[in-house]
């Protein structure tokens, strides 16, 4: 297969529309890492920061590519943004082919209106962004950040860096503790426990139940641990457990936040699910659940 695929060009209206052409565009990606062409390319471009009220939902984009990228390194893959402004169709498809043609092989390209050509490295972004030390210390104690999701190395690393106003929103029961748990640490013993309670109450559990109820127990002491950090280290924190795909939830959530801390200063986005598979073998239900909870939630 061999594609240049400029769906991340069109004028979007709505958020959803976005987020639609980034799954449609993984469905390609897909197709191209099953084929076997020897020739195959995968070459994609989007407006990243155009006018378009709903560009920036198109931001997965590149990161798709360079995922190609890695996984097939014998086929081109490369990411082209490019600034419409007011490119017609006709020059929008002038602009990519010379670039297709006759731009090199430079993985990540920027196209401004004027025609400029700039080519971006990841790597050298990132270096320039810590070169003056971390970016944590520039942030005021007493600021109001949002945490999607429990990602407790990040959390507990933010709080060494001044002592904050945490409001975590995860999809954990942080007060789940059942009497059966207690004292018990492994999966085995856990488990073991489990099925001794509900027999006892008179149900026999499958071993996915089983492997559930520890799993959630374990889940629950790792947010209780870490909400123990953050407070150690002098921040205050507030727990809400919501689901993260769930518009309606998140909102309720964040009203909770505003009306317990009066404001919200940042966000911190570490909401995610685990499906991990090369792009060839990942199917549309296990893309949908990483894409949805981390884009969508």
């Amino acid at each position: 297969a061999r594609v240049i695929d400029l769906s991340g060009l069109s004028d979007g209206h709505s958020v959803e529309e976005a987020i639609q052409v980034q799954k449609e565009l993984f469905e390609t990606a897909r197709d191209v890492a099953r084929s076997t062409d020897p020739a195959r390319f995968f070459i994609a471009g989007a407006d990243l920061f155009g006018s378009s009220p709903h560009a920036q939902w198109t931001g997965g984009i590149p990161g798709l590519v360079r995922t190609m990228a890695l996984e097939i390194p014998e086929a081109a893959c490369r990411f082209i943004s490019i600034t419409k402004g007011r490119l017609d169709a006709d020059r929008l498809a002038q602009t990519v082919a010379t670039e297709v043609l006759e731009g090199g092989t430079d993985p990540d390209i920027a196209i401004d209106a004027s025609g400029n050509r700039t080519a971006i490295f990841f790597e050298d972004a990132l270096e320039g962004a810590t070169a003056s030390g971390s970016p944590l210390g520039t942030l005021p104690e007493n600021s109001v950040l949002l945490a999607r999701g429990v990602t407790a190395s990040c959390l507990e690393e933010l709080a060494r860096a001044g002592r904050y106003r945490i409001a975590i929103l995860g999809r954990t029961d942080s007060d789940f503790a059942p009497d059966w748990a207690q004292g018990k640490t492994t999966d085995g013993e856990l488990q073991g426990a489990f099925i001794a309670s509900e027999r006892a109450a008179g149900h026999t559990p499958t071993p996915a139940e089983a492997k559930n109820a520890a799993q959630t127990v374990k889940a629950a002491r790792e947010t209780r641990a870490t909400i123990g950090a953050l407070e150690a280290s002098g921040s205050t924190v507030l727990y809400l457990p919501c689901d993260l795909k769930d518009r309606g939830d998140v909102g309720m959530a964040v009203q909770s936040v505003r009306g317990h801390f009066k404001r919200i200063d940042g966000i911190v986005h570490a909401a995610g699910v685990l499906a991990d598979k090369r792009i060839a073998e990942k199917t549309d239900a296990q893309f949908n659940s990483v894409f949805d909870t981390k884009v969508g939630g």
